[in-house]
């Protein structure tokens, strides 16, 4: 598990070590980072880009790069939360999104553009023939060319008897890693990879973003383009975020499809690049779910026979409790990109666009809609009540005593362990060697969960995640889980 289809050659930029100055930094080297620094650079605008690893080695490693507006059931649930005009508004965003990638990525130079292909996508239900219908009247009113389809569709090649679908023409599907890289390669801005940011600081003339190395980075404006919206503090992101875990498999055996599809029934996604099948679902909030990828590989077996797999992968995403991405100003030159939902490829785009408008002045009559200040209550109170019970659950954990030992942890298995008189996480790896870890969050305080699947520690409550050694890959918590000592076994 993890070992992404997608992971290729490192890219080589260097690693800052001088202190720099520029109009604009960007922080965050995925997909939506790399595209908002090559429209601010084709703007003249003078831009430096800094990524912590490797372009596209974060969270745009792990997608399944569908690009496409349809998302799941989202224009009828933005109808009955904000009104067909504002669900109107994250259709034309998204359809200027899907525009700008077949610019890029189809372009004649683009290095990328052999591997990138225009795709239809199928949206589709064994049962819910009504849900489909209404999602079908929402996208066509919000300007989205699509029509119906049923189980005689000729060009629907699932081996399923399905009862209603939409069939949207003319959507992407791409490499992400070698898109970003090339995008990046023909990009008019500096870009600095194993820079990491940690700090910014307002300034008379703007911000002071310090690394982790020392650096400090002069910047009149900082766009923050990471999974989790780091460097913004007190904007209670940890309360109007909430992370997701999703499961993706690359297979043979199967047979190569010309389209996407995705089932709104079970959520499982379909798509082939070469001749690999990806397949991907099993979606849940961050706290572990048992079983959940062999589940998703017993779904593909169902369908398409026996199929090896090549290689699997989990991804953590950050989700918004109204389904619309936070993307705009929090503060005054500071502007942040997250929670695309699990649909990053068409928002990271459509956020590049808004943020590039939005760094020199300008304004894009769509923009409105994300704005990170806006108010959540109406649209998504019933989802964020839900998530404050989940984390008040998460905290109320610690104050259980678990009854192993960590004798009682065999090789290759993780538990909930006594540990001088601590709640201790522990897993013992192949080897016999025993690893403990804190399993309270240093973000909150939450009682962190083993992923059997991933193997790491995740926080149920805010997303974060830590290795099986308490060192922390995924945010808000930026810091390690406190490694307990094993001398005592």
């Amino acid at each position: 598990m993890n070992e992404t289809y997608w992971k290729t050659t490192a890219s080589k930029y260097p690693t800052l070590t001088d202190d720099i100055r520029c109009s604009c930094l960007v922080v965050g080297g995925g997909l939506c980072g790399v595209l908002t620094a090559y429209l601010l650079g084709k703007r003249g605008v003078d831009t430096v880009l800094i990524e912590k690893e490797h372009l596209g080695f974060g969270k745009t490693m792990g997608t399944t790069a569908k690009a496409t507006v349809c998302h799941n059931m989202i224009y009828t649930r933005l109808e009955k939360s904000i009104g067909m005009e504002g669900a109107r508004l994250y259709a034309e965003a998204n359809l200027h999104g899907l525009r700008l990638l077949r610019e890029l990525l189809l372009d004649d130079g683009a290095a990328s553009r052999g591997d990138c292909q225009r795709s239809d996508f199928f949206l589709y239900s064994i049962y819910g023939e009504r849900r489909i219908a209404a999602e079908l009247r929402c996208m066509r009113e919000c300007g989205i060319l699509c029509s119906p389809i049923n189980g005689r569709e000729s060009r629907f090649e699932l081996p399923l008897r399905i009862k209603s679908g939409i069939l949207v023409k003319d959507q992407l599907q791409f490499p992400p890693l070698k898109a970003i890289h090339d995008i990046a390669s023909r990009s008019n801005v500096g870009i600095y990879e194993e820079t990491e940011a940690v700090s910014a600081i307002r300034s008379h003339a703007g911000y002071i973003v310090k690394t982790k190395n020392g650096q400090a980075i002069q910047a009149s404006k900082v766009i923050v383009a990471t999974n989790y919206p780091v460097l913004v503090p007190r904007n209670l992101s940890f309360i109007k975020l909430y992370r997701e875990t999703s499961y993706a498999a690359a297979l043979t055996g199967a047979p190569v499809l010309r389209s996407m599809y995705f089932g709104i029934d079970g959520g499982y996604a379909y798509r082939s690049h070469g001749s690999a099948l990806i397949v991907s679902g099993e979606r849940h909030r961050t706290s572990p779910v048992p079983n959940a990828a062999d589940r998703l590989l017993e779904e593909a077996k169902a369908m398409f026979g026996e199929v090896t797999p090549l290689c699997s992968w989990s991804n953590n995403d950050c989700y918004t409790h109204d389904g619309i991405p936070y993307i705009g100003k929090t503060g005054d030159g500071l502007y942040i990109a997250s929670g695309f939902n699990g649909w990053g490829m068409t928002n990271s785009a459509s956020a590049a666009l808004i943020l590039s408008y939005l760094a020199v002045g300008e304004n894009l009559p769509f923009a409105g809609i994300f704005s990170p200040s806006r108010n959540i209550i109406k649209s998504g109170g019933e989802s964020l009540a839900h998530h404050i019970s989940i984390s008040a659950a998460g905290m109320a954990k610690n104050l259980t005593v678990p009854e192993l030992t960590a004798a009682d942890i065999r090789p290759g298995c993780a538990g909930i362990v006594s540990h001088n008189g601590k709640r201790t996480g522990a897993y013992r790896d192949n080897e016999g060697k025993l690893h403990l870890v804190s399993l309270k969050c240093p973000h909150l305080g939450c009682s962190i969960a083993w992923n059997p699947a991933a193997k790491t520690w995740d926080c149920p409550c805010h997303g974060s995640r830590f290795t099986p050694d308490g060192i922390c890959i995924s945010e808000p918590s930026t810091q390690n889980s406190c490694v307990e000592k094993t001398s005592a076994e």
